[in-house]
């Protein structure tokens, strides 16, 4: 499946007001809700009193008690660490394991404030280290383990509103494709034989592993379909029929056990070589159920 890179708007007046307005809660407690949990992240809505103003990831409590966050709202990411800087704004540093970006920020109630681009947010997401120096003066050093998941936790929370999807407790529904069976001996040239790659595959649960890809036979409505399965045997295995170069029905199995139905997945805007789910709103009811409040992610980076 080709995966197409999506683009974050571009920063409007409304956000930067609204930005100022989500700056000025600092801790969860002050306007905020508490949404949910992801990779020993905290994820809150932010109230402005006239409805969500945005979503809060913060960062779990480093070893010198610095508290850092990032709050999402409509497409745009911001970041914010703490300072002792009290005038307008200044300027600084931000390095995210060898990458080093030069910004400016904004300060109020003791924070700095930058305005991340895409390209520093995909860093975030998917770095292991974060430091943030203000001016040369204070600087704040941030283990980024759990990033990705955290990220896509606030962007859920901020297409949820801030109201976590209700599931009822029942147990999961299992759609079990039809899984092409290959025959004992060849019918066809081996040109049409199902075509068999290696990759190295990655998710938010499992981390990375070596994965086998082999394509199956076609089927009416669908471009391909393929398998992926952890060459170990300790992933899960994963049956993708995709219907178009933005779109693909997913399922899931482990350890032998049935297939369980996962909905319609779409590329990750953070990596053109991911996949995660759509919002629950366009997942049917049993995907709804499968998938649960549990951070989904798919890469796949073919050798």
């Amino acid at each position: 499946m080709t995966l197409t890179k999506s683009l974050i708007p571009v920063l409007t007046v409304s956000a930067l007001i609204s930005g100022a307005a989500l700056a000025q809660n600092v801790h969860p407690q002050n306007a905020t809700s508490y949404y949910g949990e992801a990779r020993g992240w905290e994820v809150y809505s932010l109230d402005t009193g006239q409805g969500i103003g945005g979503c809060r990831a913060f960062a779990p409590q480093t070893s010198s008690n610095v508290e850092f966050f990032m709050d999402y709202f409509g497409g745009q990411w911001m970041l914010a660490v703490p300072t002792g800087r009290f005038d307008a704004s200044g300027y600084g540093s931000v390095f995210v394991d060898d990458g080093a970006f030069s910004v400016d920020f904004w300060f109020e109630n003791g924070l700095a404030v930058h305005f991340m681009d895409n390209t520093l947010a995909d860093w975030i997401r998917q770095g292991s280290s974060l430091q943030v120096s203000v001016d040369q003066d204070y600087t704040t050093s941030v283990v980024l383990n759990g990033s990705a998941a955290a990220m896509l936790k606030a962007e859920e929370c901020w297409d949820f509103a801030g109201n976590p999807p209700i599931v009822a407790p029942q147990p999961p529904i299992v759609q079990t494709p039809q899984r092409p069976i290959r025959p004992a001996t060849p019918v066809r040239p081996a040109p049409t034989q199902p075509q068999v790659a290696y990759a190295a595959c990655q998710s938010i649960q499992d981390g990375s592993y070596n994965c086998t890809i082999e394509q199956q036979a076609p089927e009416a409505g669908y471009v391909e379909l393929f398998t992926i399965f952890d060459n170990a045997g300790f992933a899960p295995g994963y049956f993708i029929k995709v219907i178009s170069d933005n779109e693909a029905e997913v399922w899931t199995t482990y350890a032998g056990a049935p297939w369980v139905y996962l909905g319609y997945w779409y590329p990750a805007g953070y990596n053109p070589d991911c996949s995660i789910p759509g919002p629950q709103h366009v997942q049917p009811n049993d995907a709804r159920i499968n998938l649960g409040n549990n951070a989904w992610e798919l890469c796949v980076y073919v050798q």
